[in-house]
């Protein structure tokens, strides 16, 4: 416990933690796949990193690195629509794709950008209607 952070030995799991780490059992969030947090991984996380002890794995060793390319993803889409909004909120797979991006990262912890859902909902719908509206422009053609 000497190499806890200090917000770790302050709080109640010093109270009760025993001086060795053991593995635990744990349950993915997305996928509900059991895995095992290793009491090597805890030492390595709580001694090393300086983690607070309460922390937690949330998502399998499987479920993990599609998160971090999620997460790449949508930087690279909000980046996106800081450069070209006009075009793409006519790009109707990228809004999809924004979409489904959202969507995953709730599944595997990440608080719900209802905002951005939203607004990805509307420019949804409006694509949708712009593309019955110019169907309706060439068939009466």
């Amino acid at each position: 416990m000497r190499n806890w952070s200090d917000e770790s030995r302050r709080s109640m799991a010093a109270e009760f933690a025993g001086p060795v780490y053991v593995d635990q059992a744990l349950s993915c969030r997305r996928c509900d796949r059991e895995f095992v947090f290793s009491a090597q991984r805890q030492k390595e996380i709580f001694e090393v990193r300086k983690a607070y002890i309460w922390q937690r794995p949330v998502l399998c060793p499987q479920c993990w690195p599609l998160r971090l390319q999620w997460v790449t993803e949508l930087k690279s889409l909000r980046a996106r629509w800081s450069s070209q909004r006009a075009v793409m909120k006519r790009d109707v797979e990228a809004l999809w794709r924004w979409r489904r991006v959202l969507d995953e990262l709730t599944a595997c912890g990440l608080r719900r950008d209802k905002a951005q859902i939203a607004m990805l909902d509307k420019l949804l719908i409006r694509a949708a209607a712009d593309s019955d509206d110019s169907g309706l422009t060439k068939s009466s053609a």
